[in-house]
């Protein structure tokens, strides 16, 4: 993966790593974004230092890969649950911001965990193919004495 230090607006800088996948155009809008947003710049750099806040994200990069992989490959139940959403009245202005503002509005409603949980749930909540898995009983049992 391609790293790059990033030159803020404030004077700062910062180094910023390419997610894999990740098209040229928008790589380029979330370093333009991130350069003149010192504000995300520094909640970046906190939220690489925080593990709980990383594995959300990790959870979260998971479920929005297995809809998008359902959505590419034509999955009628969720490109009509997708559907609905932007036709729900309560989400409908943030998809439309998304659509007329691109990263920016994206950005904005990603961290805010109010509106992702309304868009988990009315998704169906976690999808059962990644539900976790419990640990298997190998035996090894430790009874306190």
């Amino acid at each position: 993966m391609a790293t790059e230090t990033l030159k803020i607006s404030d004077g700062s800088s910062m180094e910023i790593t390419r997610l894999p996948d990740l098209d040229d155009e928008t790589w380029q809008e979330v370093k333009a974004y991130v350069e003149g947003n010192p504000e995300t710049a520094k909640a970046l750099q906190n939220f690489a230092k925080n593990p709980d806040a990383m594995r959300g994200w990790l959870q979260t990069q998971a479920i929005a890969e297995h809809y998008n992989s359902k959505l590419s490959h034509g999955d009628t139940p969720v490109q009509e649950k997708v559907k609905s959403l932007e036709s729900d009245p309560e989400l409908a202005p943030i998809f439309e911001d998304i659509k007329k503002n691109g990263m920016e509005a994206a950005m904005k409603y990603y961290q805010d965990e109010e509106i992702m949980l309304k868009i988990s749930q009315k998704m169906g909540g976690l999808p059962s193919e990644l539900s976790p898995v419990p640990w298997a009983d190998l035996g090894h049992r430790h009874d306190p004495a």
